[in-house]
């Protein structure tokens, strides 16, 4: 009860309402769409429509996760699980180009992005990234971790440059970093 009276009070993204099931009147949650004014700018919609907060309240200092502890060793490299609902066989090339967009908007502020990869085929909705640091890859965690992207709550758990490597060969190859296009 105690996390209910806290969605009651401290969330404004969810809507307490009561209905009427077979009979009896229940109360229900409801997700409250964040539709943006007409004097929005486009890049501003954009990003309303793909990210709508976190789980949970932001870190308290020397806490790295409310949501849960890291998922694996800290490395450079990740998997961000929950990201799209494979409903196709093959995702299509545009939903990928935006999801590895809105994926690198929340990760560069936290370092360099050295690789990055949305696997169209995956049924848990897969994005691997691979940062410059393993420190630019904590605080790429620690914003993708529980946070609440198109609806889904993201799953972010680490894995090793080696596994990584095994997977995508040719991540090592540029020594380019990634950014989102402006």
């Amino acid at each position: 009860m105690k996390a209910v009276e806290y969605l009651r009070c401290n969330e404004s993204r969810v809507r307490n309402e009561t209905r009427r099931v077979e009979g009896t009147d229940v109360e229900v949650w409801k997700w409250i769409e964040l539709e943006p004014s007409p004097t929005d700018s486009n890049e501003l919609k954009e990003r309303m429509s793909c990210w709508q907060g976190r789980a949970l309240d932001d870190y308290p200092p020397g806490v790295d996760s409310k949501v849960a502890p890291p998922n694996g060793i800290p490395s450079q490299c990740f998997r961000v699980e929950n990201v799209f609902k494979n409903e196709t066989k093959v995702l299509d090339y545009d939903t990928s180009y935006y999801i590895e967009y809105c994926i690198l908007d929340q990760c560069v502020p936290h370092g360099g992005v050295a690789h990055i990869h949305v696997d169209r085929k995956s049924n848990i909705g897969c994005v691997y990234v691979k940062m410059e640091t393993i420190q630019a890859a904590a605080g790429a965690y620690r914003a993708l971790h529980g946070a609440w992207y198109k609806r889904k709550m993201l799953i972010v758990k680490y894995m090793s440059s080696g596994q990584y490597n095994d997977l995508f060969s040719k991540s090592n190859a540029s020594k380019k970093l990634i950014y989102p296009p402006m």
